[in-house]
């Protein structure tokens, strides 16, 4: 086996994994809805990412798949990867929208699944004629339009960030989100480019794509904290750590604590909605469970309880 190849896996498995931990970490302190948004896509794009290295060059370096098997494995596993990648690529457009703290417009929403639902159908017409007959033509057209649907919408959602990130109210949100759509460009534009200038250069070039796909997610995660960390209120530690205990306290689940924190907040139910991407009638539910659980009536005594100003003689029967 070759040693220098177990390296460059182990090292795949720590970047991988370290983001994904990280950002779920940032979110039982911060409570942003798009860090859940970049933790699935983090995942995701983990999984993509070991699954093709491990198939194109892991595999048979280590010998754990015969060179000569390696095409139509590839091409067999493709039933997973396409999907995956196509559900990676919806996954960036949920977060970029979640940044910009907006449902994703239905016409894009449309086009994206009329677009890839009509690429599979036509990915797997490709993939069952590639192994009765052996031809090839079809799958070459499908890997050109693969790869240019994956560019617009990619390209298409990062620019939208970028453009519509100075409509934010929050300048820290702005700050956030016109980084990480520029980052998210060049990192885009470095595989891209790299294909067309360099493939001929580098024999391995696509190991060279993941593995700064890989470090820039990390760099995203870390990037992350630091942001949050220098726009967080000062004393706001003191007053998350009273939440946490009446949390706790009536064991308020996560996505009731999201629902409470944007009533501290001031929010309608309207639009903690929106802002968490479920319906209004989601939001009423999960208010009701809340007086349920603390004992309040009203959304005076729900704010009174939170803040910590009193607590409803209900709430004192508890144990």
């Amino acid at each position: 086996m070759n040693i220098g190849l177990i390296v460059i896996y182990f090292a795949a498995i720590v970047l991988g994994i370290f983001p994904v931990a990280w950002v779920s970490r940032l979110r039982k302190t911060y409570r942003q809805p798009f860090l859940g948004r970049f933790q699935s896509f983090a995942l995701l794009l983990s999984f993509v990412t070991f699954s093709d290295v491990i198939i194109r060059y892991l595999g048979p370096g280590l010998n754990v798949i015969r060179r000569e098997q390696t095409r139509n494995l590839s091409m067999l596993f493709g039933f997973i990867l396409i999907p995956a990648l196509i559900a990676l690529c919806y996954l960036f457009v949920r977060l970029v929208f979640s940044l910009l703290q907006k449902p994703i417009p239905r016409p894009l929403a449309a086009a994206y699944a009329v677009f890839w639902g009509l690429f599979f159908v036509g990915f797997v017409y490709a993939e069952v004629r590639y192994f009765q007959t052996g031809s090839m033509s079809a799958t070459r057209v499908l890997e050109v339009v693969f790869n240019a649907g994956l560019s617009v919408f990619y390209f298409g959602s990062a620019l939208i960030l970028l453009r519509q990130a100075r409509n934010l109210p929050d300048p820290g949100q702005r700050t956030l989100a016109r980084t990480l759509a520029t980052a998210y460009l060049v990192t885009f534009l470095v595989p891209l480019s790299g294909r067309v200038f360099a493939s001929g250069l580098f024999r391995h070039w696509m190991i060279i794509e993941y593995a700064i796909l890989l470090v820039f997610n990390a760099w995203v995660a870390l990037f992350m904290q630091f942001h949050l960390r220098r726009v967080q209120p000062a004393g706001s530690g003191g007053r998350s750590n009273a939440l946490e205990e009446v949390f706790a306290r009536f064991r308020i689940t996560r996505r009731e604590q999201d629902v409470v924190r944007g009533i501290l907040e001031g929010r309608s139910n309207a639009e903690i909605a929106k802002a968490f991407f479920i319906s209004e009638k989601t939001v009423e539910t999960h208010v009701y469970n809340i007086y349920q659980k603390t004992g309040v009536r009203s959304r005076i005594q729900l704010l009174n309880l939170f803040r910590g100003n009193s607590e409803p003689e209900s709430a004192l029967e508890r144990p």
